[in-house]
């Protein structure tokens, strides 16, 4: 009876903070002086005792480096994230902007080619009545249907011409909207 009531009793002191700063003193202290005690022979062919407590303190000093690790490589990957995250957003607004100034420079010039198609086509119109008219006055047959042929010729590729360059500029914007001046940066990635 008398050895349960001491052990009851007994409360760890390694639980009090006022004793275990003087212990762990006194456990280095200890450590020290057997450390100075054992012979050559004992430190380099270790008791099973001393090899059980050697592989502790390095499977102690292992975990306490890992754990160090494990955090400072959460730390490094929120950062990282984080500089992500700017970097996104800048290229974001930085997009945005260039996107607007392209959508403003080709509505100004499908403006300025469709003006200029007006304006040519009516030139051209006017020519070619000003030819038809001097078919009028051709007398020879032969000659007359030639130079009709050569009108309605002209007058086809004129159109044929026209239509090409819609579709091409067409063909430009359509590229510049399906891949918004996306290309390819110094790692080989889209940007």
């Amino acid at each position: 009876m008398s050895q349960e009531l001491s052990k009851q009793d007994i409360t760890r002191p390694e639980s009090s903070p006022i004793v275990k700063r003087p212990l762990e003193e006194t456990d280095s202290y200890v450590e020290e002086h057997l450390d100075r005690e054992r012979t050559l022979w004992q430190k380099v062919f270790p008791d099973k005792q001393r090899r059980y407590i050697e592989l502790a303190k390095r499977k102690a000093v292992r975990s306490h480096y890992e754990h160090q690790h494990q955090v400072l490589q959460i730390a490094h990957e929120a950062r990282l994230q984080e500089i992500k995250e700017i970097y996104n957003d800048f290229l974001v607004k930085g997009k945005t902007k260039i996107r607007k100034e392209q959508a403003e420079f080709f509505q100004m010039q499908f403006e300025t080619l469709v003006t200029n198609i007006s304006t040519k086509s009516q030139s051209f119109g006017e020519r070619i009545n000003d030819a038809y008219l001097k078919l009028d006055n051709i007398k020879v047959e032969a000659l007359r249907k030639r130079q009709e042929q050569l009108i309605e010729s002209i007058i086809g590729d004129y159109y044929e011409t026209v239509d090409k360059l819609v579709k091409n500029f067409r063909k430009i914007l359509d590229e510049e909207i399906q891949n918004p001046g996306i290309a390819p940066n110094s790692q080989g990635m889209e940007g």
